[in-house]
């Protein structure tokens, strides 16, 4: 086998860029144009959440990837040929979104484009994060590989938060119908995606040596097998059925949000955009000062941390169905704060746990389960939030009303996951899996 080799302080600081650029680009979507369409465009909620989502509702073609990139080497490279393939891929959509989401209703046509180009830009998205990952669990060791994950989300979300704030100042008004601003759209989706590439050639270079050996691993049974493996585990089934429904929870207010602003409160574009750098300082601190914890304190129970983000995640909600209520703006500017905090401690506890359940040898293909299932149920999240408020609405004709039952909705999903958590065992899932996949794989020459 090969000798391991590990990530300087300054590679990782270059790959985690890579993340900091691809949330950058999700801002657009989730802080600027979702917001805009909404509101400014007046389109009904279930119809921009649903187009939105669809980048999410691409994610289990993420086990496909994950898996050609464990098998199929480029120039003896697995990964990062595939990251900078998958973000030129992402690149290429997001120029096109502010002129086509506006037109989609106009006819099955734009309605089509629309659904084409969010489909392949969440792949994109989600292919490159994931391989990310799978390039630390080839070349990082035990503890190392989560510390390094959180540290890499962290810039993500850092990303965010810089995101949001170079949004909000470059757009702080925006009339549909004012030539200028409608140049000034186009000009933010064009930018970004430019820097988003330099930003992740810069990130890669020199990450990944080429291997002599490219045929790394090899299936016995085939794919269908292996997934088949991991779902006879009764342990799996219940961690997935946790993450599941934590995703759906943690993303149900993700395109509605900026909206719930300028509907209850009507707060302008700049002010409703600020929600994702105090959503992201709150994930950024709890992430940081989590993170520190787990790498201080040896053997941390990663299932209690994860309770702690649900449960704080079940307090800002409640935070949040009151201030629908109540109509005060200052109580949501808090309660998104602390949904930060509650995310970032769920980051820090989910990044360490399936670092240190991932096999490097099949890591992409395991890492690509895992997205696939988060991203489905993120997606499932976010269309459900507008589908939620919409029928709520249809109903009581009342805007507080309807984002509040949204909000009721992802309060009572936390306390199920905490729920599922209590009977989560972590040793049982780490010990069937190992056993049930030996079986199915088998290795041929190096591992890479």
């Amino acid at each position: 086998m090969a000798p391991r080799e590990s990530l300087s302080p300054i590679q990782i600081a270059r790959l985690s860029l890579v993340r900091f650029g691809a949330n950058l680009l999700i801002i657009l979507t989730t802080g600027v144009l979702n917001r805009l369409l909404m509101v400014e465009g007046k389109m009904p909620a279930i119809w921009v959440s649903f187009v939105l989502s669809l980048q999410n509702f691409a994610c289990p073609l993420a086990i496909c990837t994950g898996y050609i990139s464990d098998t199929l080497p480029i120039a003896g490279r697995r990964r990062v040929p595939y990251i900078i393939l998958w973000t030129l891929v992402t690149c290429a959509m997001v120029p096109l979104m502010p002129i086509i989401c506006f037109r989609m209703l106009q006819g099955p046509l734009y309605f089509g484009l629309a659904v084409v180009m969010l489909l392949t830009f969440g792949l994109g998205v989600k292919a490159s994060n994931l391989l990310i990952s799978a390039l630390l669990a080839d070349r990082l060791e035990g503890e190392a590989r989560g510390s390094v994950l959180t540290f890499i989300w962290g810039m993500a979300i850092f990303g965010q938060v810089v995101g949001g704030a170079i949004f909000a100042w470059f757009l702080p008004v925006y009339d549909i119908a004012n030539p200028a601003d409608q140049r000034d759209l186009l000009v933010l989706f064009i930018v970004a995606p430019v820097a988003v590439v330099l930003l992740t050639l810069f990130g890669t270079f020199g990450l990944e040596k080429r291997r002599q050996a490219t045929k790394s691993m090899r299936l016995k049974y085939g794919l269908v097998d292996a997934l088949r493996a991991v779902f006879v585990n009764p342990h799996a089934r219940m961690f997935f059925v946790f993450l599941a429904i934590a995703d759906f929870s943690f993303f149900g207010q993700q395109y509605i949000l900026e909206a719930f602003g300028g509907h209850v409160f009507e707060g302008p574009v700049g002010e409703t955009t600020s929600y994702n750098y105090f959503y992201g300082g709150g994930v950024l601190i709890s992430m940081t000062c989590m993170g520190c914890v787990m790498n201080l304190i040896p053997n941390v129970n990663k299932r209690r941390v994860l309770i702690g983000g649900c449960l704080t995640g079940a307090v800002s909600f409640a935070m949040l169905t009151a201030a629908a209520g109540l109509s005060e703006t200052r109580l949501v500017f808090l309660a998104v704060f602390i949904l930060g905090l509650g995310k970032g401690i769920y980051n820090v506890g989910l990044a360490f746990m399936i670092m240190e359940l991932v096999d490097r040898k099949i890591g992409g293909l395991l890492l690509g389960m895992w997205g696939a299932i988060g991203g489905l149920a993120v997606a499932l999240g976010e269309f459900s939030g507008g589908a939620i408020h919409d029928g709520a609405y249809a109903l009581t004709a009342q805007q507080t009303t309807s984002y509040a039952v949204v909000f009721g909705v992802e309060l009572v999903g936390m306390c199920v996951c905490v729920f599922f958590l209590l009977r989560f065992s972590m040793s049982g899932y780490r010990e069937r899996l190992n056993r049930e996949l030996s079986v199915v794989f088998t290795e041929e020459g190096d591992e890479p």
